[in-house]
């Protein structure tokens, strides 16, 4: 019989490999449940006050904004670009003057707090952002060519997403001299590929959706760069509770690696499915396995 795992919203790629029950519909199957699995969307409280009852393992969680993502690679010391916020109410900044006695950088790079795929990720120098600040009508010349891009490229996404963005949810981070960029995906318990990202000329974002390319990266390079993270990053996959982690790597010119951003959700564009499928099931099955063991 298949392990019956409860989730909140199917992850397609696994979901024939277990027997998923949707959380706010049959429970009468509930003592047959082994885990429950927060996908994208979280449970009601009176899930969670079943599974917790149950003795019922909860893993995974809602995606995590990119204030809170910098807070947890601080946490577990793990190298990442400096993030420029209000440290009085954890915020971005909304006003010039609270942006000011925080930030003294002539140039630097602004992302929203929330999004993907590098939407309304830009470098730009201090006056472009007191302009973008003070007035949205700035935005859209100082981010021109990006609208140009998502209006023909990403369609789903509103070009309008970047003004809105500057009303208060547009961090500001130190730039980093990167010279390679890595998509990672790491699993649970001890499994990741990786490929490298080839960047376009002219392109700031190494994301396939704006045509950077998937390279393989050599063995001497993941052994002596991207493996020093792993403690780190499972530590931090513990806490959280996450199966697996998608995870931006970059190594600057100096040599030194980092992380911009991670998410638990991420797009397969890059890897083989079947690849993928597989790790993301024995992530699954480590967690039921963990779960069964007397405590």
């Amino acid at each position: 019989m298949k392990n019956k795992v409860l989730v909140s919203n199917t992850p397609g790629l696994i979901s024939k490999q277990f027997t998923f029950k949707e959380s706010h519909r049959n429970l009468d199957e509930i003592d047959e449940i082994k885990l429950a699995f927060e996908y994208e969307a979280s449970f009601s409280d009176k899930i969670r006050a079943i599974m917790i009852a149950k003795n019922i393992e909860i893993i995974g969680g809602q995606r995590l904004d990119k204030l809170v993502q910098s807070l947890y690679l601080s946490k577990f010391d793990i190298n990442h670009p400096k993030t420029y916020f209000n440290e009085s109410t954890y915020e971005p900044f909304k006003d010039i003057q609270t942006f000011d006695s925080y930030v003294d950088l002539d140039e630097f790079v602004v992302k929203p707090i929330v999004g993907a795929r590098g939407v309304g990720v830009k470098k730009i120098t201090r006056s472009e952002y007191k302009r973008c600040l003070e007035n949205e009508k700035e935005v859209s010349e100082v981010f021109k060519d990006e609208k140009e891009y998502m209006e023909k490229h990403t369609p789903d996404v509103s070009s309008y997403y970047i003004e809105s963005s500057f009303r208060g949810d547009m961090l500001v981070q130190e730039p980093i001299d990167v010279d390679r960029e890595f998509r990672l995906l790491i699993f649970k318990p001890d499994n990741f590929l990786i490929y490298e990202r080839a960047k376009t000329e002219g392109q700031f974002c190494g994301n396939l959706s704006h045509g950077s390319k998937a390279l393989p990266v050599e063995d001497i390079l993941i052994t002596n760069y991207i493996k020093p993270l792993f403690g780190k990053i499972q530590s931090m996959m513990s806490e959280l509770k996450y199966p697996w982690l998608s995870v931006d790597v970059y190594i600057d010119k100096s040599g030194n690696v980092g992380i911009f951003e991670f998410q638990m959700e991420f797009a397969y564009e890059g890897f083989k499915p079947k690849e993928v499928k597989n790790l993301m099931t024995q992530s699954i099955l480590h967690y039921i396995t963990e779960s069964k063991k007397p405590q």
